[in-house]
């Protein structure tokens, strides 16, 4: 029995699918995406029931980073940390760490240590994990119909050049976005001298 099969036999009980999909999403959020997508396009779980699930998991454990932070704040964390310049500044790095893989990891904490406002997190989080998981999903659905039907050479070209346009997109935006990332050393040297 592989691994597929062992989650299938959770097909029958809803609930117990729903949990199964949102602790994957706290190991790997955009593999599960993809596997749901293909759980979907292979009938064995409805398109809204995967949605839902998925973004129950991804928003749980996006803001379970942003409350590290905020504990963090309280002091397991000793180094200053640069503030982001705007409001707008911080929702849009908000907003595009959401697709850029690994930004998640540290753009969430560093949102809570930075005190930013909870609801805003909220808002900003729910609306970009709603479009992205939609066009991970709906794009993982597609595929996995359209290579359940036509499996060719030509597709499996298109794919791979695909997800070369995706990485080499990923490397330019987090080129773009370290910048404003920055340890304020005077704090640091600080710090050690005391």
């Amino acid at each position: 029995m592989d691994f597929l099969d062992s989650f299938l036999l959770l097909k029958d009980n809803p609930l117990l699918m729903s949990l199964a999909i949102i602790l994957a999403t706290f190991i790997l959020e955009d593999p599960t995406t993809l596997f749901v997508g293909h759980l979907i396009a292979l009938n064995h779980i409805g398109f809204w029931h995967g949605f839902y699930a998925l973004m129950v998991g991804i928003f749980l454990g996006d803001f379970g980073l942003y409350i590290i932070g905020r504990l963090a704040k309280k002091g397991l964390i000793r180094r200053k940390i640069r503030p982001l310049k705007s409001r707008q500044e911080s929702l849009s790095l908000l907003f595009l760490a959401r697709f850029v893989p690994g930004m998640r990891m540290t753009f969430y904490p560093f949102a809570g240590y930075q005190q930013y406002n909870v609801v805003r997190f909220i808002v900003v989080n729910l609306s970009s994990g709603i479009v992205w998981t939609y066009i991970l999903l709906k794009t993982s659905e597609s595929l996995t119909e359209m290579l359940v039907k036509h499996v060719s050479a030509e597709l499996w070209v298109l794919i791979a050049l695909g997800l070369i346009g995706v990485i080499l997109l990923e490397r330019w935006i987090r080129k773009k976005v370290s910048a404003r990332f920055t340890v304020d050393s005077s704090h640091r040297s600080k710090t050690s001298e005391e």
